[in-house]
């Protein structure tokens, strides 16, 4: 089977086009941050290299996933346009990373305990359920915005965005209902 010669890309930069085009505009971090984002990459593979030999716990595992994929991908894509010019992650980005680190981070410190927990929640739990919950929306609003850039997903309203908010929060208060009708 042959190749379509000219349609290869024929430098480097055709290329990042090309997966620009399918994968979206990520920043192009420089100096500390460029260092941090390849140092946390090269640790997840190393990491998931290591777990594909070692049995783990598939919630800790996964939990591990998550926290690494929400760290790079709020230090990676921007979440306005405005923010792809930069050079460094804005602050709201930088915040959205150390909040997933402290809500998924809770999880892992302590993780027996937190299963033992998991059918009747201390209030630190739910801050943190709430938390992740919060961050899940962010992430899928960040994904909005790029289907957006890419020209895949229609464009996102402020109706839909309250509702995912509203729902989280009622799904948490009935569970805590059912759950302190139950003791």
């Amino acid at each position: 089977m042959q190749r379509d010669e000219a349609a290869l890309p024929k430098s480097e930069e055709a290329l990042k086009e090309i997966i620009e085009e399918y994968e979206g505009k990520t920043r192009r971090l420089t100096g500390g941050w460029g260092l941090l984002v390849t140092a946390l990459a090269v640790a997840m593979s190393l990491y998931h290299l290591y777990s594909a030999t070692v049995p783990f716990i598939r919630q800790i595992h996964l939990t591990r996933h998550l926290m690494f994929v929400l760290v790079l991908s709020f230090l990676l894509y921007p979440g306005t346009r405005r923010s792809l010019q930069r050079t460094a992650p804005a602050p709201w980005d930088v915040a959205l990373a150390v909040a997933s680190i402290a809500s998924l981070g809770y999880i892992l410190v302590d993780f027996e305990a937190f299963i033992y927990r998991s059918y009747i929640p201390t209030t630190l739990d739910m801050t943190f359920g709430i938390i992740t919950i919060l961050l899940g929306i962010a992430g899928a609003l960040l994904a909005g915005f790029l289907g957006q850039m890419l020209n895949i997903d229609s464009a996102m309203n402020g109706a839909g965005f309250i509702g995912a908010i509203v729902g989280a929060f009622l799904i948490l208060l009935i569970y805590r209902l059912v759950l302190s009708r139950r003791r």
